[in-house]
């Protein structure tokens, strides 16, 4: 049993280190020119392939000194993935016509593994029978992402890598935002060099788009070289903010708020406006806000506006209710003093004598005020005593005397004081008795006293004292 545990343990083991010796890095070699002329650059593709959990990175070198190898570095991503590269092999000075054996060596930085690959490259003159094919190299050098208010820039690099001359070489930059055609002539063995810069529409909504770079000869209509890449055009949202006071008037004005979104993509914003409880009362607005306190009382608005949208928050500040009010309060102030009797007449009783069974007598006065700045003319005050009680006038020293004294049997007695003129401010006072013929116990009442004049010299008004009410002292 313990043999047959070990044999398993064994074989665990040697599967593991054969999981282990496995090769973590693949690499993959097609030519794509590997017949060349004199100083022309042999080119291949290269496939790599990564196990490895992280990025790696290979060093590629030829096993020789009489090459260059670009580019001599590459970096390949995590776990399965691939990385296709160009790779170019060019002969150093000295190297003669040959087919040639070139060994080429991958090294892998963090797994360790050493690929060890060959390919052939043959120099010879045999081209040159057919003429000099195009052997151009070419490299655009773009902006990834970019800001549609700046200008867009291309880089163009061209390398004519044999002997052969172009008189009109065509380069064609395109998209669907800018296209632009450059025609240079191209001297044998050298470059072209052109920096292009490209105005985009500011509104641009965002998005990727096609960059494609494409050499022609216009002779023979055929693509020497194409290079197509993309690029991003990245959204932004400028919120523009003005404040207008519009219509103003004396008690209304009207205050307008213009957002705008001055970019190419949606913007969500809260505006605040601050503002006072006073000015809230006065204050309407053509989209309601909220109201929210921080140091400040303010109107909050949550706005969302589309690319180049303008929205308009009016404003509107209304004093007329509030003048409204303040001159129907005026306006009910001078109506009072205009309107309310001049005359205000008070009466008040004091029992004057009274025993155990009750009172019998009292002294009654009548005050009479003139509380305006003008004259009051031909008074008439009217007074009734009941019937159980009679009336007895007070000849006391400036008390005025009873023009009519009429007694009824239905109203009792009316006793009638006539005045003249009453000067503004001037006071009166109407002194009499009233003796009761029977003994009153609690409560009497008297009626109110009436007086009639002359308000402004023509129309008859009537001032009422109001009923009187006497309560018995015990």
């Amino acid at each position: 049993m313990k043999r047959q545990l070990s044999n398993v343990f064994f074989l665990l083991v040697l599967t593991i280190m054969a999981t282990t010796a496995a090769a973590a890095l693949e690499v993959e070699i097609t030519p794509i020119k590997d017949n060349v002329l004199p100083l022309e650059s042999g080119t291949y593709e290269v496939i790599f392939t990564n196990d490895i959990l992280e990025t790696e990175v290979v060093n590629i070198r030829a096993d020789a000194t009489d090459w260059i190898i670009t580019p001599q570095s590459v970096s390949v991503p995590v776990n399965g993935s691939t990385k296709t590269i160009e790779l170019i092999i060019t002969p150093r000075s000295g190297v003669g016509l040959s087919n040639y054996r070139i060994p080429l060596v991958f090294e892998g930085k963090r797994s360790g593994d050493v690929i060890e690959k060959s390919v052939f490259l043959s120099i010879s003159l045999d081209l040159l029978a057919k003429g000099y094919p195009p052997n151009l190299k070419l490299n655009v050098t773009a902006m990834h992402r970019v800001d549609p208010r700046e200008p867009y820039e291309v880089a163009v690099f061209i390398r004519n890598n044999n002997l052969r001359e172009y008189k009109d070489l065509k380069i064609n930059i395109m998209s669907d935002l800018f296209s632009e055609e450059v025609i240079t002539p191209l001297q044998p063995l050298s470059t072209f060099r052109k920096k292009l810069s490209f105005s985009l529409d500011p509104e641009q909504a965002p998005g990727e788009h096609d960059l494609e770079v494409v050499i022609t000869l216009p002779e023979e209509g055929n693509v020497i070289a194409k290079d197509v890449s993309t690029f991003e055009v990245i959204g932004y949202a400028t919120l523009v903010y003005d404040r207008e006071v519009r219509d103003r008037g004396l008690l209304k004005s009207a205050e307008v708020i213009t957002l705008s979104n001055d970019g190419n993509k949606d913007l969500t914003k809260t505006i605040t406006y601050e503002v006072t409880i006073w000015e809230d009362l006065f204050l309407k607005a053509s989209t309601k806000g909220d109201v929210v306190r921080d140091e400040e009382r303010k109107l909050a608005w949550g706005v969302t506006l589309a690319p180049q949208e303008t929205q308009e928050i009016v404003l509107t500040r209304n004093y007329v209710p509030l003048a409204v009010i303040i001159i129907v309060l005026i306006l009910a102030v001078i109506a009072y003093f205009r309107l309310r009797s001049p005359i205000i007449v008070i009466k008040e009783a004091q029992v004057s004598a009274a025993d155990k069974q009750g009172t019998n007598e009292m002294k009654v006065r009548v005050f009479i005020k003139n509380r305006s700045r003008r004259e009051v003319t031909k008074l008439k005050i009217i007074d009734r005593v009941p019937h159980i009680a009679e009336f007895m006038s007070h000849t006391h020293l400036g008390t005025l005397q009873p023009a009519k004294v009429t007694r009824s049997e239905r109203k009792g007695t009316i006793v009638r004081w006539e005045i003249d003129t009453l000067e503004p401010y001037e006071e009166r006072i109407i002194s009499f008795k009233v003796r009761s013929k029977l003994k009153i116990i609690g409560k009497m009442s008297l009626p109110e006293t009436k007086v009639k004049y002359e308000d402004m010299g023509s129309r008859e008004r009537i001032t009422m004292s109001g009923p009187m009410h006497i309560m018995r002292r015990r």
